[in-house]
């Protein structure tokens, strides 16, 4: 079988129009190259297309390379995590339970832009006769990419008038949830405005509303929030619990029992000797944290994390575990506090 033969079965259709590549002949009699071998393509011009060339041994793994260029074309979209701590979370908010485990390092990768690549489609293989190398061309319609983000930003900015509304409550409570869900909601729309800005270069995109954000900051900075933390060495903790709140753009004062302020933060600490293996000594830090309104007792937030800290001295593993403890709810409380 000739290589032009090979290559004609190589060919794949997955778009409404011819998908094989147009390799004609170069002097000398040898096959040239389709022209996006090169990195454009008369068929599919980058005005209206993302393109991606895929190259490999085999089809299989050249079309997943093709793909993978345009992916790359979004890469600064990804978003990663890494915890490189070992710990057990719970979180609710809003009535609504979730539970998180972590061992060792975990990393935790959000990216809108899995939904975004659903639409690329391979459209084009070509195998080099000499090489025997096949090349795949990706592409993701530019119009039509752009139409799916319009439509997630309208959804976003119809939950966001929500939560506007929800700021004009005369009852503060209500009012910085409202501030602290539109915030939410502004940041999930920060993602979709990247992918949108990588498919539509030139389009001019609003960004937020300076006079609502400040809103949102005089709503959070109104709520009286009272913090009272028991238990065990809970002076780090409750360091940690005013990073949280701080990170929110609320103001707390320590206090004691219930009933003072518009909203209670409660935090029980508890601290566990584990004794020594190996010349280390370990420590389990728990902490369980609960934020309600006072007025009708309304659950906001709640947070139950473990943390463990280990050191070669018997006095060390307790505060590392605390600081860690502290570090943890500065990062979970407002993330439970925000959720819907």
């Amino acid at each position: 079988m000739t290589g032009g033969a090979l290559a004609g079965l190589l060919c794949v259709a997955t778009l409404p129009v011819t998908a094989c590549a147009t390799a004609g002949k170069a002097a000398g009699g040898r096959e040239r190259p389709p022209d996006w071998i090169s990195g454009e393509a008369l068929e599919w011009p980058r005005q209206r297309y993302v393109l991606g060339v895929g190259v490999a041994d085999d089809r299989a793994t050249a079309e997943d390379r093709a793909r993978a260029e345009i992916s790359r074309v979004f890469s600064t979209r990804v978003e990663g995590r890494t915890s490189a701590y070992a710990a057990e979370t719970s979180t609710s908010g809003a009535g609504r339970d979730q539970t998180v485990q972590e061992r060792s390092v975990v990393v935790d990768t959000q990216s809108y832009t899995a939904k975004v690549l659903q639409g690329v489609q391979i459209v084009e293989t070509w195998q080099d006769p000499a090489t025997r190398q096949v090349h795949a061309l990706a592409v993701l319609d530019r119009r039509q990419t752009a139409a799916r983000l319009r439509e997630e930003l309208a959804a976003l900015d119809a939950e966001a008038g929500r939560h506007l509304a929800s700021m004009g409550s005369d009852d503060r409570v209500s009012a910085a949830t409202g501030a602290l869900r539109w915030r939410g909601v502004q940041r999930r729309k920060q993602p979709v405005l990247a992918d949108l800005r990588v498919v539509v270069p030139d389009e001019k995109q609003p960004g937020a509303d300076p006079a609502v954000e400040a809103r949102a900051a005089e709503a959070l900075a109104r709520l009286d929030v009272v913090v009272n933390v028991e238990g065990d060495r809970e002076r780090t903790v409750e360091a940690g619990v005013g990073r949280a709140l701080a990170s929110l753009g609320m103001r707390s004062r320590p206090g004691a029992g219930t009933g003072a302020g518009d909203v209670a933060v409660s935090v029980q600490v508890s601290v566990e000797d584990l004794g020594e293996k190996d010349g280390w000594y370990f420590t389990r830090a728990a902490a369980a944290v609960t934020a309600a309104a006072n007025a009708g007792g309304r659950h906001l937030a709640q947070v139950r994390i473990t943390e463990r800290g280990s050191a070669t001295l018997q006095g060390e593993s307790a505060p590392r575990a605390l600081r860690r403890l502290a570090d943890a709810i500065a990062s979970k409380l407002p993330e439970a506090w925000a959720a819907e």
